[in-house]
């Protein structure tokens, strides 16, 4: 009895030359995780309001957030997302203030000890992170599926 494995040698070429592509997959699949995250961060952002006479416009904190690009480390692919806007960890975390301070730009006097941060990025990450598994699944499908034909 003769067993034909010819099929199987062609597939292992192919898994070769799939596994060379793997680096640019995986970034890939961090960008969209980062783009999905920066996206939920933007949006639970809070704008500011302002007196239409002052000529502020609200907005800088939420147009200030970036994600880094995706860089191979030693545990695996990593990228950031980040606001540099001076007061984002405050509103972020939450913050303390004077009781009592006037505020010009509120028109209005300081009532609480303290200000609760809105989290707009921890429930960002809170959110995204039971869907990366399936996030990953569907990509690896696609990816494979145009791969091995």
């Amino acid at each position: 009895m003769a067993v034909d494995f010819s099929e199987f040698e062609k597939f292992k070429e192919k898994l070769k030359g799939i596994e060379k592509e793997l680096p640019e997959f995986f970034g890939g699949c961090a960008n969209e995780i980062g783009a999905r995250l920066l996206r939920a961060a933007k949006q639970k952002t809070p704008v500011g309001i302002y007196p239409a006479e002052s000529g502020k416009t609200g907005g800088t904190l939420r147009r200030n957030w970036n994600v880094t690009e995706v860089k191979h480390t030693l545990g695996g692919y990593t990228l950031n997302v980040i606001n540099n806007t001076e007061y984002a960890s405050y509103v972020e975390y939450g913050h303390r203030q004077n009781v009592g301070q006037f505020i010009p730009a509120l028109g209005k006097k300081l009532k609480k000890p303290w200000v609760e941060g809105r989290h707009m990025l921890t429930d960002s990450v809170n959110e995204l992170k039971p869907k990366v598994d399936g996030i990953t699944e569907k990509r690896l499908n696609t990816w494979l599926e145009e791969k091995l034909k």
